[in-house]
């Protein structure tokens, strides 16, 4: 469960995935009116297989397919579509996020505005575990 969570983190989707799972591959190249997407499966010992949906383009995610093992090692299926892409201090940033599985509908996040270098207390922060 533990590990489960870490690699729902946005850091994690967002960042190197190499880092966090065992395999990757890309098992298809399709084409859509956007334009091009790869679809990449992941994997993690023990969890079920993730797909990324991207952006061939832009390299941007446009959606994340998975599924949450329940505490009966029931595999609930989820859905995460990412959209409206902007752009801040250089970085792609997803302003609306969809999150769907049939336990608790569809949970939607929406940014307003996004602000960079302000001041923190590092206590606040620690670092993600790995495993």
């Amino acid at each position: 469960m533990k590990q489960q969570l870490a690699l729902g983190h946005p850091r994690v989707a967002f960042g190197d995935w190499r880092a966090f799972y065992d395999s990757e591959e890309i098992t298809a190249v399709k084409k859509n009116k956007e334009g091009e997407e790869w679809v990449l499966e992941v994997e993690a010992k023990d969890l079920p297989t993730t797909t990324f949906i991207i952006d061939a383009k832009t390299g941007d995610i446009r959606e994340i397919r998975g599924a949450t093992m329940t505490e009966i090692r029931m595999a609930l299926p989820t859905k995460t579509v990412f959209s409206d892409y902007r752009k801040v201090k250089g970085m792609r940033i997803p302003f609306r996020t969809e999150m769907s599985n049939e336990a608790i509908g569809t949970v939607v996040m929406t940014l307003e505005n996004v602000e960079t270098n302000l001041e923190a207390d590092p206590k606040r922060f620690t670092s993600m575990p790995k495993e």
